[in-house]
């Protein structure tokens, strides 16, 4: 049996990040934050930031990103990408979404990715509360004028948005009609580096037949990704 999310995170970091390295191949995603926020000379607090895929991409603008994870072995491979990297204005920590070690009024743009819409599965009873706490940590750290964003899927497998679970529904609908968080989405295809690895990660993570069979001859996976905003 296909193990679950939060065993991946805690069992199973390199493999998970052989499987998201290949995520967004055209580059789509820094240019779509950059149109909300730009990047440059910004103090960045990240939370979910697992194996370290928007640290990577956002550290070398900022001027200094903390981020966090709950899990140390995804916290490990970001770690060590950050210092191969020679990057030096980066921080990591552990630390749940909920309760982040950080000053009020600290940051000029929050971040999260792939991270918060694991809580409308795990907390279902209680996932507004649940995710009003994550969210309201989002906005927290943030100095006035700051922006928070906040990156989930749309889709995998899709070339548009698809219609998803309605866990994940129920918290897009929070996000932007009680939240008032601005939305968009772009496509973040994957490209495997051929067809038999591509089902083997996409197998591994999503255990979907449906997302399986959507990979292309060319090893190309579609993805739809959603970015949620706001400014303070």
């Amino acid at each position: 049996m296909p193990p679950e999310y939060s065993e991946i995170y805690r069992d199973y970091a390199p493999d998970y990040e052989k499987l998201v390295s290949c995520e967004d191949w055209k580059g789509n995603l820094l240019p779509a934050i950059e149109l909300i926020c730009p990047i440059a000379g910004k103090q960045i607090v990240e939370l979910g930031a697992g194996t370290g895929r928007l640290t990577m991409l956002l550290a070398p603008k900022a001027k200094h990103i903390t981020a966090f994870d709950r899990a140390p072995a995804m916290l490990a491979v970001a770690g060590n990408k950050l210092a191969t990297s020679g990057l030096k204005n980066w921080t990591l920590g552990e630390a749940d979404n909920s309760s982040l070690p950080v000053p009020d009024g600290s940051a000029d743009i929050s971040i999260e990715g792939w991270a918060l819409g694991h809580s409308a599965f795990w907390h279902e009873q209680n996932w507004k509360a649940v995710l009003s706490k994550q969210t309201g940590e989002l906005l927290r750290v943030l100095r006035p004028g700051g922006t928070a964003i906040i990156i989930e899927t749309r889709g995998t497998g899709c070339g548009k948005p698809a219609k998803l679970p309605p866990q994940l529904e129920k918290f897009y609908s929070f996000l932007s009609d009680e939240l008032n968080f601005q939305s968009k989405w772009i496509r973040t295809d994957y490209k495997f580096p051929s067809l038999a690895q591509g089902r083997k990660l996409s197998g591994f993570f999503f255990n979907n037949h449906e997302i399986t069979a959507a990979i292309t001859d060319d090893a190309v996976l579609p993805e739809c990704t959603g970015l949620w905003w706001k400014k303070i």
